[in-house]
């Protein structure tokens, strides 16, 4: 039970599908469930990830992916500020590893979760940007 726990590469996974059940509170919202299930999922995932030590490199790469996915919200700019996000959110991942772990596992897992929470959050923000978007023009058509 104690390998489970300390294991990087099942938190980066319960960290990948709480997030990405917000994303699906935030893209339908209403419903509770997943939006509880979801912060229950990053709640543990954050604990078991904080168990396995993290360093600044990891808090500064994961800060780096997130101001970048904000931008984006702002500023769509195609495929280059998703890429770099996504990779900044990998050296993150990958950054975050136990010495009893494999390396290639672990580059796999990371990259996997990044590449599905880059997209997924791509995704997001562009249905976002062209919501804003929409909004402003009906706005002013209405006035």
């Amino acid at each position: 039970m104690t390998a489970l726990t300390a294991n990087p590469d099942a938190g980066l996974v319960l960290l990948t599908i709480g997030l990405l059940l917000i994303y699906l509170e935030c893209n339908r919202p209403g419903r509770v469930v997943p939006l509880g299930l979801g912060l229950l999922a990053v709640l543990v995932a954050l604990h078991r990830l904080q168990q396995t030590g993290i360093r600044e490199c990891v808090v500064v790469a994961g800060g780096l992916a997130v101001v970048l996915f904000l931008l984006e919200l702002y500023r769509p700019v195609p495929m280059v500020v998703p890429a770099a996000a996504t990779l900044a959110m990998f050296a993150a991942f990958d950054g975050v590893r136990n010495r009893a772990s494999s390396q290639i596992e672990h580059g796999l897992v990371a990259a996997s979760c990044a590449l599905v929470l880059g997209v997924s959050t791509s995704w997001l923000a562009r249905i976002a940007y062209r919501a804003r978007a929409n909004k402003a023009v009906n706005y002013w058509k209405r006035q």
